[in-house]
């Protein structure tokens, strides 16, 4: 099995992002969405995520290049 492939089958684009949040939406879960320059993770960025999380049912992370 691929080294990174649950990670790739994360990474997913805006209009598959949109279905993806409509759909646990209808499906009465919370949606959250933030996003960042993440080249260098961090302590800091691994807090914020964390944070973020707690707030929502569904986290999506916009990675900014």
């Amino acid at each position: 099995m691929e080294r990174f492939a649950e990670t790739k089958r994360k990474i997913i684009g805006i209009e598959e992002a949109k279905a993806m949040s409509s759909r646990h939406r209808k499906a009465g879960a919370s949606v959250g969405l933030t996003n960042g320059c993440f080249d260098i993770l961090h302590s800091g960025h691994l807090s914020y995520l964390e944070k973020a999380r707690s707030m929502c049912d569904v986290l999506i992370v916009g990675v900014n290049d």
